[in-house]
């Protein structure tokens, strides 16, 4: 039978467990009511007004002036043109300091556990125990003759 103090550490950790379920499953059901509710309110575009998905996509007059008569143009491709505008631009600023302070971590670390070791490290250090290992095997059979 368990104490007091290993069963409470087991609820413990069966409640948080349970409670980051309930919370990641929460952000799913969340992300799909919001994807719903927009394609709920942005179908009357399509439906209603009859603009094309191309006109949507292709277009980059943006002038939404829609009534039940007609008229006004929705094209976002100015929008999609900035959004990537802008990520391309920040992964020009960021891509030097991201490679600069992968470079110069391991370098400056003081820990030399494998936790911490690189790619290259860790390629270097298994070429050279498997460097050692045959050696020794070689070693051990010719000492037999």
């Amino acid at each position: 039978m368990k104490n007091g103090k290993e069963k409470s550490m087991f609820v413990r950790e069966y409640l948080w467990r349970d409670l980051m379920t309930i919370c990641g499953m929460f952000v799913i059901l969340l992300t799909i009511v919001i994807g719903a509710f927009l394609v709920y309110k942005g179908s009357s575009t399509f439906l209603v007004y009859r603009h094309s998905f191309l006109e949507f996509l292709g277009s980059a007059d943006w002038a939404p002036e829609d009534n039940m008569a007609g008229g006004g143009s929705i094209g976002a491709l100015i929008f999609i043109a900035g959004s990537l505008c802008t990520c391309g631009l920040a992964l020009l600023i960021a891509t030097p300091f991201s490679l600069g302070s992968a470079i110069f971590i391991p370098a400056v670390s003081y820990t030399h556990s494998p936790a911490h070791e690189t790619v290259i490290d860790l390629a270097c250090r298994l070429l050279l125990d498997k460097k050692k290992s045959r050696g020794a095997r070689r070693r051990q059979h010719l000492s037999r003759y």
